[in-house]
């Protein structure tokens, strides 16, 4: 199009004389091109030439000129009919003789090599598309750098090393390279490493597979996951081919290390991550069907029905040298490869991976019995799907959102997890029979307790009692079938957590994602494997913050069995305040989501008032509302209103109203929505009913009485009385010392350092002294006690500590005799900067200043400026000495003094000089908000 335009603008102007003769004659200024030799000849050969190519080269060797149109060239030659184009609207153009007419312009262009590198390394280009922007790209002048080629561009290996193995081929990446490549990214003496086997569908039309090695580094988020190795085939990898060099390069690496600018890292193996299948093909054990087939007890099974049954809850537990000798014949069915690495634990290496097992497994078997199970327990689909559409919305946490029942055959296991942990236990709530409800909390609470490593840490055998009786009464309710092999292997899920610190960091989600990138890096169907080694090769060659949020006003219990929810961080609150609160990034422990219900936040409430108020009824905003000592909602109602009018605007406007101005009343809520016409609409309905009591939620009167039918579930009844299998109690505290202010898990009678075994029964008493209800109220008022004298406590240490450090320092300072005044200067500044050179002086100022103490290193360093330099001061500096004001960085011995008298506090001892710093920047940035500063930009 370029190149077309540019003809076509060059034979307008070739044509102009000709058009001025025929048409019109002008006494316009006009352009007239001057050849240096014959202008007929060129100009005909110009316009007569099919390559545009010439025409662009030749055109700027004309000269341009310009003169009247009376004095033209009456000589032009006259070109063909057939070269003649219509450009009357360029003739019509006058043309000021000032204004030269320049070349085309070339826009110039700046995209570097290592941009497109990232560019189609990051959308997957396909080779033949990167070789035609090339292509187009190296035409522009600034861009003849580029190379030609995607291959270059790219560094594409020429070759490859693929090896053919039991009937398919197979590609060894190396893990040394891969972790060298890592490593110089991160910091750290010992890698831990995490591998994950599995096998890969390439074509739904095809039995071709993938089946590769992949590694993660374990401690380090994101965690990188790279292809160690990969086989590709009809069928599964010969195992002693498949492991081969993967076992020497490992057990070289943990013999000599890795070496890393000359530095040894420590390699360790700590776990393999597979589903169950690809667990028992690697380790050469029966399936998960056959007898025998749980890898981390003795039970042999039962099968019936179609199932293998695996009912025992305290089998006895296999071991690494049990496994190696191979006691159970009946369990091997060969010797692993993977048994030459001698560092590794043929039973604990290989952990229960709790997507599979749990999500996929336990999890989507509850959902299939709840839809198509027996009648007893069967929940109604369309109810299922209404209750989970009335969430109006949904965190982007999760990456998916909840379908429906029906579609519960092609769930992902994000889906699942997301049910589990935060859905489920908020729509099943009113769908189904309470102790139906209350068995799928103990799944949901242990399992909460499994995946975060601080619950893990102090409530590990309490979710194992809550998995044990999980099974126990699952098997009551769903039959002996339930428990096959995923269902009997939540019986060891707290072991794994116990072994390795929580389930999360032995997840196979990292694997299974990586499975689906290495899927997407196929192209075509011909030579996959080629394909992928391709792609993996070209791109292996190529503060403390704080939190500002909404606080939650309403804040109670979701639940209290199995135990307080609030243990677990699970509440359930009405409404958000509308003040911004700033939370400390350090008092956050995980990041919470909010599931909102179309009912759940509502602007406006019809309440009653007892019986002595003058208005009984009334429409009152939420911001109205509280919640007083005794947990009851009270209205706090204006008094400082004059007319009706203004009570009914600050209601309209949901205004709020100070506290000294309300009067605190009970009320009863009767009806909440958040359309004010609605709630007038109710009220009036309300006042002209003889019973306030008697009408729905919706503002309708109710009808006649309907007797309800009988529920459909039916609970045994060894299920709800059974004392063997229900909640054992929370006991007794047993404070001997002081213990922080942190939620203690039921202990059962064991200390925390104490970790049973799984062979271990759970004793529990079969008289307990008080209601499990009772026990957790008693919990909670100990709790508050412990809080408050938690806080007392805490303070009087301080001080005791602030007196200490100022009992032993006063001798050292009293023979110093050292007083360091505030300054006020810059001079004074300097000659203290001078002063400090002298290491006997810089001895006694730091001695005199460490009596000022602190609580922690912002306290202390703050401590420490203030008593150095004075407000005003301080107000004329800043910390790189900008805008024309003092920079505190270049006074490096004050800087050097501040830290090492941080470092003489017991509470500061670990600080660093970027802390130090950090703090003193903030403290410069705000100077002046303090001693009034922010009141005063207030008021103006």
């Amino acid at each position: 199009m370029y190149r077309n335009i540019k003809k076509t603008i060059t034979e307008s102007l070739l044509l102009c004389d000709l058009d001025k003769k025929v048409d019109q004659p002008s006494t316009s200024k006009r352009l007239k091109l001057d050849a240096c030799t014959s202008t007929s000849v060129q100009s005909e050969s110009k316009l007569n030439s099919s390559d545009s190519s010439d025409i662009e080269s030749s055109s700027p060797n004309f000269p341009i000129s310009y003169e009247d149109s009376s004095n033209s060239d009456a000589d032009s030659p006259i070109p063909d009919a057939d070269s003649l184009i219509s450009v009357s609207f360029l003739n019509d153009i006058p043309v000021s003789p000032e204004v030269p007419v320049a070349p085309d312009p070339v826009i110039p262009l700046n995209i570097s090599r290592t941009f497109l590198k990232d560019w189609a390394l990051c959308h997957n280009i396909t080779h033949n598309a990167l070789d035609a922007l090339l292509t187009f790209l190296k035409t522009n002048p600034d861009l003849s750098d580029l190379p030609t080629s995607a291959r270059a561009l790219l560094n594409t290996p020429k070759s490859m090393e693929i090896e053919e193995l039991g009937g398919g081929h197979f590609y060894y990446f190396g893990l040394a390279q891969n972790l060298t490549r890592i490593i110089e990214l991160t910091q750290c003496d010992i890698l831990d490493l995490d591998f994950g086997i599995d096998g890969l569908p390439i074509y739904k039309s095809s039995n071709l597979s993938f089946w590769p090695i992949l590694c993660k580094i374990h401690k380090i988020v994101p965690p990188p996951v790279f292809t160690v190795a990969i086989f590709c085939g009809k069928s599964k990898p010969p195992l002693n081919g498949f492991f081969k060099k993967f076992i020497e390069e490992i057990n070289l690496l943990q013999k000599n290390g890795l070496k890393v600018d000359n530095k040894i890292i420590k390699i360790n193996i700590r776990s393999f991550l597979c589903d169950t299948p690809a667990r028992s093909f690697i380790k050469c054990v029966t399936a998960h069907n056959g007898y025998f087939g749980c890898d981390k007890c003795i039970d042999k099974g039962n099968y019936f029905n179609r199932r293998m049954r695996f009912l025992k809850l305290h089998a006895t537990l296999r071991t690494n040298l049990d496994f190696r000798s191979k006691n159970n014949n009946t369990h091997h069915k060969g010797e692993s490869p993977l048994e030459k690495i001698k560092t590794i634990d043929m039973i604990n290496s290989f952990p229960l991976d709790y997507m599979h097992s749990v999500c996929l497994g336990v999890m989507r078997k509850l959902l299939f019995e709840w839809r198509d199970g027996s009648r007893i327990y069967r929940l109604n689909a369309g109810d299922f799907d209404n209750y989970v559409k009335s969430i109006k919305h949904w965190p982007f946490e999760f990456n998916r959102k909840p379908r429906s029942i029906l579609e519960l055959e092609r769930w992902k296991a994000s889906e699942l997890r997301q049910f589990l942990l935060y859905t489920g236990c908020v729509v099943l709530k009113k769908l189904m029979s309470p102790q139906i409800y209350a068995n799928f909390m103990l799944l949901k609470f242990a399992l909460t307790i499994l995946l975060s490593n601080s619950l893990n840490n102090d409530y590990n055998h309490y979710a194992q009692t809550l998995l044990l009786i999980f099974v126990k009464n699952a098997i009551k309710i769903y039959g002996r079938d339930f428990c096959i092999y995923n269902t009997h292997s939540l019986i060891h899920l707290a072991n794994e957590a116990r072994l390795f610190g929580d389930l999360n960091s032995i997840s196979c989600f990292p694997f299974e994602n990586h499975l689906q990138v290495i899927k997407n890096l196929l192209r075509k169907p011909n030579l996959p494997l080629q394909q992928v080694i391709r792609r993996i090769s070209e791109r292996e060659n190529n503060e403390q913050f704080t939190i500002i949020g909404k606080k939650c006003d309403i804040i109670k219990p979701f639940t209290s069995y199995p135990t307080d929810s609030s243990v677990f961080h699970l509440y359930e609150i009405q409404f958000l305040s509308d003040e911004l609160v700033e939370f400390s990034a350090e008092i956050v422990m995980c990041k919470g989501v909010v599931l909102a219900f179309e009912d759940t936040f509502v602007d406006y409430y019809v309440v009653e008032f007892p019986e002595e108020a003058d208005t009984p009824l009334a429409v009152v905003p939420y911001c109205w509302l509280d919640i007083n000592e005794n947990n009851k909602t009270i209205c706090m109602w204006p008094n400082g209103f004059k007319s009706n009018k203004q009570l009914t605007n600050a209601v309209i406007s949901k205004q709020e109203i100070p506290i000294s101005e309300t009067v605190p009343c009970r009320i009863t809520v009767k009806f909440k929505t958040n359309d004010y016409e609605k709630a007038l609409l109710v009220l009036k309905k309300m006042e002209n009913s003889s019973s306030v009591s008697c009408l729905t939620s919706d503002g309708e009167r109710k009808g006649k009485r309907i007797l309800k039918c009988p529920p459909r579930y039916r609970v045994d009844d060894d299920l709800e009385s059974s004392d063997e299998d229900s909640l054992p109690p929370v006991p007794a505290l047993k404070i001997k010392t002081f213990v922080p202010p942190v939620l203690s898990a039921p202990t059962f009678g064991t200390s925390r350092d104490e970790i049973p075994t799984e062979t271990q029964c759970i004793e529990m008493e079969e008289n307990p002294a008080y209601t499990f209800i009772e026990i957790v109220h008693m919990l909670k008022r100990i709790e508050k006690l412990c809080v408050n004298n938690s806080t007392k406590i805490e303070s009087l240490k301080n001080e005791i500590t602030h007196l200490n450090n100022v009992i032993q320092n006063k001798d050292t300072i009293e023979r110093t005799q050292l007083e360091i005044k505030s300054i006020s200067t810059i001079d004074d500044l300097k000659k203290l900067e001078e002063n400090l050179k002298s290491e006997d002086f810089f001895s006694k100022a730091c001695q005199s200043l460490s009596i000022l103490g602190g609580k922690d290193g912002t306290n202390t360093v703050r401590r420490i400026i203030t008593q150095l330099l004075t407000h005003q001061f301080v107000l004329t500096l800043n910390w790189s000495g900008r805008n024309d004001k003092c920079g505190l960085k270049q006074f490096e011995n004050v800087l050097q003094l501040i830290l090492a008298t941080a470092r003489k506090n017991m509470f500061s001892k670990d600080i660093t000089k970027q802390e130090t710093e950090f703090i003193l920047k903030n403290w410069l940035r705000s100077a002046g908000d303090r001693e009034g500063g922010r009141e005063r930009r207030r008021k103006i």
